[in-house]
């Protein structure tokens, strides 16, 4: 039996990489109190030894540090040579600190895992060299990017909290074994967990121009600034089970959610991932987690944006972006993306504008709902909030999405200016809040907003009555529910029109409540304001105002739709009036588009009921406007007035009873022409003037159409007023096939 040697002290000094092993058989070590062990490190060992840690799994990736930088190289590549991965069992950096990802010109993808259970809290400087390979970092339990971490990546770069990221069918898992000969292509499918970790980004993460920047997890919240000139910035918070595919179709970023698909753990093993992240107010208050994030936990256990006090939900599907996002490009500004079940923008500031076109902006879903792109419940935009997608030299504005299949409300402002103004919708389909600024202006004309809930009132005041219906950030509260109304006030409306072309759209009814002025003024002068109820055309849904009050812009087109339309004025000023019930009656007093410095606007009324209307007038100094009826059931005006110097036509078509008062189409220089017809009944008609008012000139012709053989003139006065009676024919048919 070897003697017992007792050693009192070790002083050991042991390089940065590898393993070390502290061996001390056959020796017996005892602790008297003047002993000693102690082991020297340099100085930034603790950290990467705590943060970059390979995993021993077979992947062969090898961290080399070089002072504050850590290489990472090694890996598995993929069959066809194009993908690289990597494997960690910790992954994190500390202020300073960098992690270089090294490649070569042949290698597209670098796909990193992070195995060992906990979150990434990176505080430094990721790093690409060698290639232009797009990143990949994949952390089930989270990623939190602190206030010092940076990128400098010549590709897209991605960090998701997926359990898998797929290869078509063949899957990328985040723990377990992968064949990494198998996964060729491009990686484009993600799928979430049960439980998947939340992103926090506090950073200022930048990619080059037209590069993709994506962070897709469980919930996301950006404090930070992200910046991707003229290319794509998505924040997607999915919640888990759920596969997730990305797809770039064009230029626009498509994201669809394949749902809890049946046999998707037999596709993908590291679904059943046994990492359990922590929730979020809990990796927020976590011991290594204390890098400034822009968010605090209160008493409460509620995370709290330390910028504004603001609360703001940490349940799954959250996304929330404060700070900066910018893609906008000295070419064509970019796109963003902001994805998610509960969607808010809280003091954002969204930046998608070109300096020869404005880009996109998708907040909580894409155009009506519609498309592949996932759509959120709530969707919050607070008054801290600019979106812009301008076009700054050349160009036409952008395009810009406010959506929610439940509650939107809407209190920043959004521009989408250009050469020609871009495209703003901004919608709730249960309930929408609007309280907000929208300007489309541009050189060549107007671009449009489109407001579309289930019903809109319009009140009359300063505010709109849900102006205060939600406390800031309350939409996003589980028990919030959905009035099914929209109510915006006269004042906000008559400014909207002042920037945009407006188009209110509700899928029921639309309400204009009685006026304390009387007059709803839109500022609209060559744009247009469109009214559409019953916009789903299911036969529910129509149009209604104070027979008292009035309608009025300074030369925009007025056009009102619904199952049925009851207005009392319409004045335009030369803008174009169009009313269209699909089932119902179009009752109306004047409906006015004459303009006596120019040209009368058109006037057309299409009815699937009766027409009533107290007078239609389209008279201009230089030409009268037309006007156009078209009923399925009966027609009655009593004055129609299309003179100008050249006068404007007349048409009324019923199917049964046609009946008006005066009708004139008179023009100093060449008259209109009117044409009254009833399909299956009467006409009643007044007088009729359809020619010259002064000398020398030809007029038009008047005809009157009806199949009952009865026609009425009530004071025997129907002409064509000109010298040239051979010239100027008024014809009356009776009993004539039409």
């Amino acid at each position: 039996m070897k003697p017992q040697r007792a050693i009192r002290s070790v002083l050991a000094a042991l390089p940065l990489a590898g393993i070390w092993i502290l061996d001390f058989s056959p020796y017996s070590f005892s602790r008297p109190e003047n002993s000693a062990l102690l082991v020297i490190f340099p100085q930034s060992l603790s950290a990467v030894a705590q943060q970059l840690v390979p995993a021993p799994d077979g992947t062969g990736t090898v961290v080399a540090p070089n002072g504050n930088r850590y290489d990472i190289k090694g890996g598995t590549v993929s069959g066809d040579g194009a993908n690289l991965f990597h494997s960690f069992t910790r992954f994190g950096l500390d202020s300073g600190q960098a992690a270089n990802f090294l490649t070569n010109p042949a290698i597209r993808n670098i796909l990193t895992r992070v195995v060992g259970g906990d979150a990434s809290v990176i505080n430094g400087l990721i790093s690409v060299t060698g290639g232009n390979s797009n990143l990949y970092i994949m952390n089930p339990a989270g990623i939190i990017f602190g206030a010092n971490a940076r990128l400098d990546v010549p590709g897209s770069f991605m960090a998701t909290t997926a359990n898998g990221i797929g290869f078509d069918n063949r899957w990328f898992n985040a723990t377990g074994i992968n064949d990494y000969t198998a996964l060729i292509g491009t990686p484009n499918t993600f799928s979430l967990g049960q439980e998947a970790g939340a992103i926090v980004n506090a950073g200022e993460l930048t990619v080059g121009e037209g590069q993709n920047l994506t962070l897709l997890g469980d919930t996301v919240i950006n404090t930070g600034k992200l910046s991707a000139p003229g290319g794509q910035i998505t924040i997607a918070a999915i919640p888990g089970e759920n596969v997730v595919r990305i797809t770039q179709a064009g230029h626009l970023l498509q994201l669809e959610i394949a749902g809890n698909q049946p046999g998707i753990e037999a596709r993908n093993p590291g679904s059943s991932s046994q990492i359990t992240p922590l929730s979020l107010p809990r990796l927020l208050t976590g011991s290594t987690n204390r890098d400034a994030t822009g968010l605090a936990v209160n008493s409460e256990g509620q995370i709290v944006l330390t910028a504004s006090g603001q609360t703001i939900p940490s349940a799954a599907g959250t996304a929330i972006a404060s700070g900066s996002l910018n893609v906008s490009s000295e070419t064509m500004g970019g796109t963003v993306n902001v994805l998610g079940t509960r969607v808010g923008l809280l003091g954002a500031n969204i930046d998608a504008s070109g300096w020869f076109g404005g880009g996109n902006v998708r907040i909580g879903g894409d155009f009506r709902g519609m498309g592949t792109v996932p759509n959120a419940t709530a969707t919050y935009i607070d008054r801290n909030t600019a979106i812009a997608a301008d076009a700054i030299s050349t160009g036409n504005g952008g395009r810009v999405i406010v959506w929610a299949d439940a509650t939107a409300g809407f209190f920043g402002r959004i521009t989408a200016r250009g050469g020609a103004g871009g495209f703003v919708e901004v919608s709730g389909k249960e309930n929408l809040i609007f309280d907000g600024s929208v300007d489309t202006r541009g050189m060549s004309g107007a671009g449009t907003l489109l407001l579309d809930p289930t019903n809109i009132n319009i009140v009359d005041g300063e505010q709109g009555a849900d102006d205060s219906a939600i406390a800031q950030g309350s939409i996003f509260a589980e028990d919030s529910t959905a009035t099914t109304n929209f109510t915006i006030s006269r004042k906000a409306l008559e400014n909207l029109s002042a920037t945009a072309d407006v188009v209110l759209e509700a899928t029921n009814n639309i309400t204009i409540a009685p006026l304390a002025s009387g007059e709803l003024k839109l500022n609209a002068s060559t744009g247009s304001v469109t009214f559409t109820a019953d916009s789903d055309r299911d036969a529910v849904g129509s149009f209604s105002m104070s027979p008292s009050d009035t309608i009025s812009t300074e030369g925009g087109r007025i056009s009102i739709s619904g199952t049925a339309i009851a207005v009392g004025n319409i004045i335009t000023n030369g803008g174009d009036i169009t009313l269209a019930s699909s089932i119902g009656q179009i009752n109306a007093g004047t409906l006015s588009s004459s303009n006596l410095s120019a040209a009368g606007g058109n006037i057309t009324l299409t009815s699937g009921g009766n027409i009533a209307i107290a007078s239609l007038l389209s008279t201009g100094k230089t030409t009268g406007g037309d006007i156009s009826l078209d009923s399925n059931a009966t027609i009655r005006v009593e004055d129609l007035s299309a003179s100008g110097n050249t006068g404007g036509n007349v048409t009324a078509s019923a199917f049964g009873n046609l009946e008006v008062g005066n009708v004139t189409t008179e023009g100093n220089s060449k008259g209109g022409d009117i044409n009254l017809t009833s399909r299956t009944s009467s006409i009643i008609a007044g007088s009729g003037r359809a020619g010259e008012q002064g000398s020398g000139g030809a007029g038009e012709n008047a005809q009157l159409t009806t199949n009952n053989q009865q026609l009425t003139t009530n004071n025997q006065q129907l002409t064509t007023n000109s010298q040239q009676p051979t010239t100027n024919s008024y014809q009356i048919v009776v009993g004539e096939n039409w």
